[in-house]
């Protein structure tokens, strides 16, 4: 269980904090921001600002160095999947949708995705090399693709909700 838990341990007095918790300022300094571009740059400037606080900093560091090992493309379709599903206007429905066609996008054969795999899971060489190798190479219309309705010619066409 240590290991799986990263080497956390219960705490002493059996209160379970939660587990943002310790870097929840960063969190929400950082990941506020409207574009991924935004988030790297606030990640970025929370590093430097907190050079002094050496637990922050390391935070900071290491949260940038995954998000830049992610796909250009996931990074941004996620950031905007996740703030258009919580505006209070989107519906479940509307919600599910979109994320079934993100799921089928992002499955495509020149997607990210088979890629992530085969790096990850099946060389385990760890060096994907994605289709944008920099998230100023994915544009707001590359974006707006993963949203779109499906094609007609889609083998599983679109999704399908009783109460739509």
């Amino acid at each position: 269980l240590l290991e799986a838990g990263g080497g956390a341990k219960p705490p002493v007095d059996g209160k379970v904090k939660p587990c943002l918790e310790a870097n929840l300022e960063g969190i929400n300094a950082c990941f506020g921001h409207a574009t991924v571009e935004e988030i790297f740059a606030a990640l970025e400037h929370y590093a430097v600002f907190n050079i002094a606080d050496q637990e922050k900093k390391n935070w900071a560091e290491s949260t940038l160095a995954t998000l830049k090992r992610c796909s250009p493309a996931s990074l941004k379709v996620t950031l905007r999947a996740v703030r258009a599903h919580a505006e209070p206007t989107v519906s479940i429905g509307a919600a599910l949708q979109n994320e079934y066609r993100i799921s089928q996008r992002m499955c495509e054969p020149a997607g990210d995705f088979f890629e992530g795999v085969r790096a990850i899971l099946v060389d385990k060489d760890n060096k994907p090399t994605w289709a944008q190798s920099d998230i100023s190479e994915v544009t707001d219309a590359m974006v707006d693709n993963y949203f779109a309705p499906l094609e007609a010619s889609h083998q599983r066409g679109e999704l399908s909700l009783p109460w739509n």
